[in-house]
């Protein structure tokens, strides 16, 4: 008769203890079923009846033998598949804390970053330096300031400012024509 004997370990101590486990199965089929197994084979090729129908008797407790060999393997398989489960449950845990912790937070592609703002500021700063250039040479030409009447320029600031706040990421721009 066979009994299941039970024992409580620490979860993280689970891969060394089904090593040992692991360990001792080998051991058995190693050492133990191949000196079982000689053993039949020797009463099997003896002339002596006696001897060789033991080895029916043999032949049926190396089965047994065989058979607790098989639960002791399901065991560590259950084990480590027990423990698989949980590794892999703890770690999709893990992602899903770690998606949720993103969700909070704003996506980063809605606000700009240093890099964007500082090419923006060097845009301006050369739709600037080219509107001057213009001026001076429209002054000099004599053409100055009865090119751009108020509407034009009130109309090509609030374009200008449109496509900056586009840039910078905004929803929605208002319209500063009055």
């Amino acid at each position: 008769m066979r009994a299941k004997i039970t024992k409580t370990v620490d979860i993280g101590d689970i891969p060394s203890e089904s090593r040992k486990m692991i360990d001792q199965a080998k051991n058995i089929l190693v050492y133990y079923m191949p000196e079982k197994m000689s053993e039949i084979v020797r009463h099997s090729l003896s002339s002596n009846a006696e001897e060789y129908f033991h080895a029916i008797e043999l032949i049926k407790m190396f089965r047994q033998h065989l058979n607790g060999y098989d639960e002791n393997l399901q065991e560590i398989e259950n084990i480590m598949l027990g423990y698989k489960e949980y590794i892999y449950s703890e770690a999709d845990k893990q992602k899903q804390n770690e998606y949720q912790e993103q969700e909070v937070q704003p996506p980063p592609s809605n606000v700009p970053d240093e890099a964007a703002i500082e090419n923006l500021k060097k845009k301006q700063a050369a739709d600037q330096e080219m509107r001057d250039k213009i001026d001076s040479f429209l002054s000099e030409a004599g053409l100055g300031d009865e090119i751009y009447d108020e509407e034009w320029l009130a109309q090509e600031e609030a374009e200008t400012e449109k496509r900056q706040a586009q840039q910078m990421g905004a929803d929605e721009v208002e319209n500063e024509e009055g």
